[in-house]
């Protein structure tokens, strides 16, 4: 039953172009989001709705599906760990002994956004 195994961590980098990684993960979310712009622009228009009420409601749909996406993370799979660095769960920083975020505060490092 060797070929019904599932890989949970492949290659997670598309392509690099100097220090930017395109990763698939960030090319499916934008796509995602991309199609549900336009799929909605078509609805809104059938319904004689402005372009401008669209864009609000797309601006609040990618920030709740980010937040949701996030803190669905943080309280189903890594509960154990964000328990005790509560920061950590919206905030680009990780707690490490030794190591200084922007040179001005101690015991935390700027982790990065991807």
């Amino acid at each position: 039953m060797h070929f019904l195994g599932f890989i949970w961590n492949p290659a997670d980098t598309l392509f690099k172009i100097g220090f930017l990684q395109i990763k698939y993960y960030n090319l499916l979310w934008i796509i995602a989001f991309a199609l549900g712009w336009f799929i909605m622009k078509r609805i809104f228009l059938n319904e004689k709705k402005t372009v401008q009420e669209l864009d609000s409601l797309f601006i609040y749909t990618v920030i709740a599906t980010m937040l949701g996406a996030r803190l669905g993370h943080v309280i189903f799979y890594d509960w154990p760990y964000y328990s005790n660095h509560l920061l950590e769960i919206l905030l680009p920083i990780r707690e490490r002994a030794g190591s200084s975020l922007f040179g001005l505060i101690n015991g935390y490092e700027f982790t990065g956004f991807t």
